[in-house]
């Protein structure tokens, strides 16, 4: 019988038919396809972007406690300006629009209604001198708070505490108001520099001032 001749395959056509992902006629034998193998390796690039981006995350992440703790975060915080926030009028001022403050005044003061005070000022038998006084001692005693501005006259103090661990600044006004009859009260609000949500600190602080106070001065009844 005679043979019939079958025509060679071209070098470089696919065995497959040519859709790009088979054998190749010069593909040694047992070896991944020239094609195949390229796609494996971008597979494998691309499974390890997010550890790689993981990785550089962690490395920025350990550098910032670093730096933090290593420069100190009341100087880095300091990099953002003055920790103090400056004084305010108890006349005209406005409470914070997010809730990182907090405020104290007499039952029935004129303005409690606008500003909605989270705390009640007690009421005190003293003269306001004396109670000007006692306010400054209570800071000193608590000891978490500098005092940064004091007018005798205006029976005025303003302070500014830090945050136990992250050392975030809070700026503290304090106002001795006259009731009448040899009793005073006064007005107090502490206000953070930095963040929307102080998570209870500042109301927190109001009310150890007070406690402090009322350990030294006597309270009308």
């Amino acid at each position: 019988m005679r043979e019939i001749a079958r025509p060679a395959a071209a070098s470089g056509r696919h065995r497959d038919g040519g859709d790009g992902q088979g054998a190749r006629a010069d593909d040694p034998p047992g070896e991944i396809p020239a094609l195949a193998r390229r796609g494996r390796s971008g597979h494998h690039v691309a499974m390890l972007e997010p550890y790689v981006l993981s990785l550089a995350l962690l490395v920025l992440a350990l550098l910032a406690v670093g730096a933090w703790y290593g420069i100190g975060p009341e100087r880095m915080l300091g990099w953002f300006g003055s920790p103090d926030l400056g004084a305010i009028d108890f006349a005209i001022f406005g409470r914070s629009k997010t809730p990182n403050d907090a405020f104290a005044a007499p039952a029935g003061h004129e303005r409690a209604e606008a500003l909605a005070p989270e705390i009640v000022s007690p009421v005190y038998e003293a003269t306001p001198a004396a109670l000007h006084a006692a306010v400054l001692a209570a800071f000193e005693t608590m000891g978490d708070a500098d005092l940064v501005d004091e007018d005798p006259n205006r029976l005025y103090s303003r302070h500014v505490a830090r945050t136990p661990r992250m050392r975030w600044p809070d700026t503290i006004d304090v106002q001795v108001i006259p009731i009448g009859a040899g009793r005073v009260s006064l007005l107090v609000y502490s206000r953070a520099k930095f963040g929307m949500r102080d998570f209870g600190v500042n109301r927190a602080r109001i009310a150890a001032l007070l406690a402090e106070l009322g350990r030294g001065v006597r309270v009308a009844r």
